[in-house]
């Protein structure tokens, strides 16, 4: 999609390059257009405001293209797209039947649906669903009984010869440690605050599923004010430090343990 300023200097370009705008306005051709007209004359500002119409015109159409792509691959039979919307849409204690074809439920309760996460990944013939029912910040895991009845469903929706395997599990218990050198001339215990807010936003951020990667922890943790440097960080969720990336087995984690020590710069 072209910028707005792209856009206006399409427009203006080929309006300067008219002969008869030239003899009308008075210029040779290869004049520059902003060096003729001023941001404040008229002519500059009918310009702004054409190009800023057929910027909206393009967003608008840009954004109807995103839509339409993500719905084409929500409704596509067998892509991770369509697993995930398949694994959204399961109603605990329902019972799937035929309607036009396709395996479905006759009729939609939303009271009933408590995924509301869903990571796919494939190996093979298999897929590998990962689940977990909240919302962002308070999720939680299916139990064994819900997860069986879930496994039943997938086995029922899904294509002939491809093996579905379901999990759901508890956040993942992760522990972060590092050295943080700090300003001196600033509260260790307010640095201490924010460190680990900002740290908190980047777990909020990660996509479910995701990886959390330690270069980036470092990187918001050193926008802290007063933050000079942090080193050897790394983070452990039951196997071990991990110093590059920890992917979490529940496909989220609940940090419950910092070891950091803050050192004066």
């Amino acid at each position: 999609m072209s910028s707005l300023a792209e856009i206006k200097k399409q427009l203006t370009d080929e309006w300067m390059s008219n002969d008869t705008v030239q003899q009308k306005f008075g210029f040779v051709a290869g004049t520059s257009f902003d060096d003729k007209f001023k941001p404040a004359t008229m002519v500059n500002i009918l310009f702004y405001i054409a190009a800023y119409i057929m910027w909206l015109r393009e967003a608008a159409l840009e954004s109807w293209r995103k839509d339409v792509d993500a719905t084409a691959l929500a409704t596509r039979y067998g892509t991770k797209e369509w697993w995930h919307k398949i694994a959204l849409a399961w109603q605990d204690g329902d019972m799937t039947s035929v309607v036009d074809g396709a395996v479905e439920y006759s009729v939609v309760d939303e009271t009933k649906r408590k995924i509301t996460y869903c990571a796919v990944r494939e190996e093979g013939r298999t897929l590998y669903l990962r689940v977990a029912c909240g919302s962002a910040g308070n999720l939680f895991s299916l139990t064994a009984e819900e997860l069986a009845r879930f496994q039943s469903y997938l086995n029922d929706v899904k294509p002939l010869g491809v093996r579905v395997i379901a999990y759901s599990y508890n956040a993942d218990n992760v522990t972060i440690a590092a050295d943080i050198y700090y300003d001196g001339e600033v509260s260790v215990a307010a640095v201490d605050v924010e460190v680990k807010r900002v740290i908190d936003e980047y777990l909020a951020s990660i996509v479910f599923g995701g990886d959390i990667y330690v270069s980036k922890m470092v990187d918001v943790i050193q926008s802290v004010k007063g933050v000079v440097d942090v080193h050897n960080l790394k983070l452990n969720a039951g196997s071990g430090w991990q110093t590059r990336k920890l992917t979490p087995n529940a496909g989220y984690v609940k940090v419950t343990g910092y070891g950091l020590i803050y050192k004066v710069e």
